[in-house]
């Protein structure tokens, strides 16, 4: 069940960013770039991981059997938040 559970997340997020990239970018254009002097890659980063906690504490939470599921990043520490990146040399 776990990879069911996985794949129907990655559809799901996948057509929420279509919509999240360009309102992450123009909140980062608006506000986050002079209020809080975070970068691009932070405020994209920050809003994908509060988008797949709330889809994971909400209507993934069947799915998904964690006894503690990820915590959302809080706005404060968006400045300071910062994702994995994945390089090629990680598949090597």
């Amino acid at each position: 069940m776990r990879g069911v559970a996985g794949f129907c997340l990655l559809v799901v997020r996948g057509f929420l960013l279509w919509f999240l990239v360009p309102l992450a970018f123009l909140a980062w254009l608006a506000v986050h770039s002079w209020v809080q002097r975070a970068r691009l890659k932070q405020s994209l980063a920050w809003y994908d991981r509060n988008v797949v906690v709330a889809l994971l504490r909400g209507p993934f939470r069947v799915l998904v059997d964690a006894e503690q599921p990820p915590g959302f990043v809080p706005l404060s520490r968006m400045r300071t938040y910062d994702a994995h990146t994945i390089g090629i040399m990680d598949f090597i």
